[in-house]
């Protein structure tokens, strides 16, 4: 394998899949602590978390994490 199908295929995907990763756990962690979240409320952000990911992440940051930071 040569070196620009190395980065090509290994370390430009790594690259990105490594920050979205550790921020999906980052707001996955904050919405587990939120402590302003009501119980039905967090059931339907745990199941966007499980089902949508990264969008529903993202859409958690704008709505509830930028809020409260």
């Amino acid at each position: 394998m040569s070196n620009t199908t190395f980065i090509v295929t290994v370390l430009i995907p790594l690259c990105i899949a490594v920050p979205l990763i550790a921020f999906w756990f980052w707001m996955f962690r904050d919405m587990l602590q939120n402590d302003y979240i009501a119980g039905n409320v967090r059931v339907i952000w745990l199941i966007g978390f499980i089902f949508a990911s990264v969008l529903t992440a993202g859409y958690y940051y704008f709505t509830e994490y930028r809020i409260r930071h």
